[in-house]
């Protein structure tokens, strides 16, 4: 896959809003086949399936918080970027599934010590990206009325 596909997608994504603008939103693009492997198998969500070429981990950077009363900026703003990457990866071609990374205290100090990810961010999702196969089976779920 192209880096320069992945540098417009960013490009487009970092357009997205933030509290008061402070964009403490990171990605980190991982494109090593033994550490994107080493990732998932933390993860333990995304079985069944072969490694993507590209797994996209993002974060977002407690620091830019004021108070603790900003305790949820970081999952606001990290789920608004990761909402318009998911976007541009679709208008760029790319095939793309949001994975969680909602870990115990274990699982998440093993994926900070394999990704080098500092204490001060906090982890939103991974975003596995591949390629479109040439037919997609689709899931249909139905929509509660409100």
């Amino acid at each position: 896959m192209p880096q320069d596909a992945f540098d417009k997608v960013y490009e487009v994504a970092m357009k997205t809003p933030s509290v008061c603008s402070r964009q403490a939103t990171r990605v980190y693009q991982i494109t090593d086949p033994v550490t994107v492997k080493a990732a998932l198998d933390i993860q333990v969500g995304f079985r069944g399936y072969a490694p993507p070429p590209v797994l996209l981990l993002v974060t977002s950077d407690i620091r830019a918080c004021m108070n603790e009363n900003e305790r949820n900026k970081p999952f606001t703003d990290g789920g608004l970027f990761s909402m318009s990457l998911l976007y541009a990866l679709e208008v760029y071609g790319l095939a793309a599934c949001p994975l969680n990374v909602m870990f115990d205290l274990s699982r998440e100090r093993r994926t900070r010590r394999l990704l080098d990810i500092p204490d001060n961010e906090f982890l939103i999702m991974y975003i596995a990206v591949g390629n479109f196969p040439g037919t997609v089976p689709v899931c249909r779920s139905d929509y509660f009325s409100l």
